[in-house]
């Protein structure tokens, strides 16, 4: 890969994000490739939760539920081993909000009351109100 640094890694997953939301799928697909391959050569774990959290949104907005859920449950679990609390929340909020699309209420709300529990004990009022919006 060429040019590759975790500032480069995240920008891909960024424009993975910004490309989904302006329907250019092909473009997102890559982008999440090219993100998750460079956080995979660089051994950025931190950077790897933030990366598959962004290809995660993009799988779910394609109904690629699967994928998905497997990139934000391993996104929470690689949050916890660094105790990167704010990233666990961010994955978990995102899990949730699929989980309630998918019609999995019950879960949706456990989820967001982990995230926002979580986001409470750091102070985080901004990560708190997002899981009560």
């Amino acid at each position: 890969l060429l040019h590759l640094s975790p500032v480069v890694a995240r920008a891909y997953a960024s424009l993975c994000l910004i490309s989904a939301a302006n329907k250019r799928h092909v473009e997102a697909t890559w982008f999440r490739e090219q993100a998750l391959s460079s956080c995979k050569a660089l051994h950025e774990v931190g950077l790897l939760a933030y990366t598959l959290t962004a290809a995660a949104v993009h799988e779910a907005g394609q109904g690629m539920w699967g994928p998905a859920v497997e990139n934000l449950t391993q996104a929470v679990r690689m949050s916890e081993e660094l105790g990167d609390n704010f990233q666990r929340e961010e994955s978990l909020s995102q899990m949730a909000h699929l989980e309630f699309y998918r019609g999995h209420f019950g879960t949706s709300r456990t989820l967001y009351e982990q995230a926002s529990g979580s986001a409470a004990e750091r102070g985080d009022t901004k990560m708190v109100n997002r899981c009560q919006a």
